[in-house]
């Protein structure tokens, strides 16, 4: 599954949402060469031995990315519009 979208999606820091398909991110996985998160899916789907971040071009190898559970933990608690009703709650 790729990023979540949502209404306010424009008023979230950029630090939550995929260098990939620029939604909020799911299951986010980390870029150790430039600190930069794609979601689970968008890299998956990449399916490339060296991942290039469209945010800044840095090259990581895919086999040096990480699950940082902390910054899950913390996307949690982040306010979501959905974009197809008026649902309004934290992921």
């Amino acid at each position: 599954m790729v990023g979540f979208d949502a209404k306010n999606i424009t008023n979230l820091d950029s630090k939550y949402k995929c260098s990939d398909c620029s939604l909020i991110l799911c299951n986010p996985i980390q870029l150790t060469a430039c600190g930069h998160r794609f979601c689970h899916s968008c890299f998956l789907n990449l399916n490339q031995t060296r991942i290039t971040c469209s945010q800044c071009q840095i090259q990581t190898p895919s086999d040096q990315t990480l699950i940082d559970p902390a910054f899950n933990n913390e996307m949690q608690a982040l306010p979501i519009t959905c974009s197809y009703c008026n649902w309004t709650d934290t992921l």
